[in-house]
C-alpha cells in the first residue's frame, strides 16, 4: 500500500505510476498535495506508524519522497521500475525502455501503443 498525509490508501503500483511517470504528487482519492508518501505492506495509518521518529529510520527516495516500511518493499518499488520484458521471465531487465520495446518488437512481433508511450 502507499499512504500520504490524508490517510487514503492505494495500491504502490499505482502510486509509483503517478509519481514516477506523470509527476503527479496528490491523492487520487481527495486531491490533496502530498509531500511524501509511504509504502508499507499493511494498510496501516500514516500517522501511528510514523510515530516517534521512526520516518528517520525508513530507506527514503529522495527524487520521488518515498519512504519505505522496510528494505524489502523498498525493493518491490525498484522492480517496478525495471524494464522487463514480461513475456521472458528468465531474461535480465533491458537498460532501457528504447531497448525493451525493440527486444519486444523483435522477439515477439508486439508493439508498444505510441500515444500511451508519449503521455507517460
Amino acid at each position: 500500500f502507499a499512504v500520504g498525509e490524508c490517510n487514503h490508501h492505494i495500491c504502490h503500483q499505482c502510486s509509483t505510476r503517478m509519481r514516477v511517470l506523470c509527476d503527479q504528487r496528490y491523492c487520487p482519492i481527495c486531491r490533496s498535495t502530498m509531500r511524501k508518501v509511504l509504502f508499507m505492506s499493511e494498510d496501516e495509518n500514516y500517522e501511528t506508524f510514523l510515530k516517534h521518529g521512526r520516518s528517520f529510520r525508513l530507506p527514503f527516495n529522495r527524487r520521488y519522497n518515498i519512504l519505505f516500511e522496510d528494505p524489502d518493499v523498498e525493493h518491490k518499488f525498484y522492480k517496478l521500475l525495471e524494464f522487463k520484458c514480461k513475456l521472458c521471465p528468465d531474461r535480465p531487465p533491458e537498460r532501457s525502455f528504447r531497448d525493451l520495446r525493440w527486444h519486444t518488437r523483435r522477439a515477439h512481433d508486439l508493439l508498444y501503443c505510441d500515444l500511451c508511450v508519449k503521455n507517460l
